[in-house]
C-alpha cells in the first residue's frame, strides 16, 4: 500500500515543497497512561511502526530522481512563487500521526519534544500504518510540506493539494513505477 498526502514540517531544516517518504510512524496523541506507555498503540504493544523497507528505499530513489530531474519539479513558476517552493528535496524521516490539524507553535514544540525523531506531523498516515502492521500488509508513506506546523499554513490549502501535492504524487508515483 502507498499512502500519499501532505504534512507540516516539525524539522526546522524543512521547507514548503520538501518531500518526506517515511521510515517510521508514530500516532503522536495517542495516550492511555496509567494502561500502557504514552504513544503506545494497544494491542501492538509498540509505539514506532516502521514501514516497509525495500518499498521505502525504492520510493525515496523515485522522489529524488522525480524531484532533481525536473527544475520545477513538475510545477509552473508561478505555482513554486505563490507556495515558495525554492528547492525541493526528498529526504527519509519519520512522521507522526493526530487527529487534529497542529498549526499552533507550542503544538508543534511539544510533538518536537515527545516525538524528537519526527520530521513532520499530518492526519492519518500512523493509523493507516497500524492497519497495515495488523494485517501485514507491506506500506509506505510520502509526504509533501504544506507548511511548517504553525500559523504560516497557505491559505488556499485546496489550492496547494491540487497544484502541488497532486502533482508530486503523481510524479513520484510514475516515477518509481517505470524502474
Amino acid at each position: 500500500l502507498l499512502f500519499t498526502g501532505v504534512a507540516g514540517a516539525l524539522d526546522p531544516a524543512l521547507s514548503v515543497g520538501d518531500v518526506i517518504v517515511a521510515d517510521v510512524t508514530w500516532q503522536h496523541d495517542m495516550d492511555a497512561r496509567p494502561l500502557i506507555e504514552r504513544h503506545e498503540i494497544p494491542l501492538l504493544g509498540r509505539a514506532a511502526v516502521r514501514t516497509d523497507p525495500a518499498l521505502t528505499r525504492a520510493l525515496a530513489e523515485a522522489a529524488r530522481t522525480f524531484l532533481e530531474n525536473d527544475p520545477d519539479a513538475g510545477l509552473g513558476a508561478d505555482t513554486r512563487v505563490r507556495f515558495g517552493i525554492e528547492a525541493p528535496r526528498a529526504i527519509v524521516g519519520g512522521v507522526a500521526s493526530g487527529d487534529r490539524f497542529v498549526h499552533a507553535p507550542g503544538d508543534a514544540d511539544d510533538i518536537r519534544a515527545r516525538l524528537p525523531e519526527a520530521r513532520c506531523v499530518e492526519m492519518e498516515g500512523a493509523a493507516v500504518a497500524q492497519v497495515c502492521t495488523a494485517f501485514e500488509v507491506p506500506f509506505a508513506l510520502v509526504r509533501t510540506i504544506s507548511d511548517g506546523a504553525d500559523e504560516s499554513a497557505p491559505v488556499d490549502f485546496p489550492r496547494f493539494v491540487t497544484e502541488v501535492a497532486r502533482t508530486y504524487s503523481l510524479g513520484i508515483v510514475g516515477t518509481w513505477l517505470e524502474r
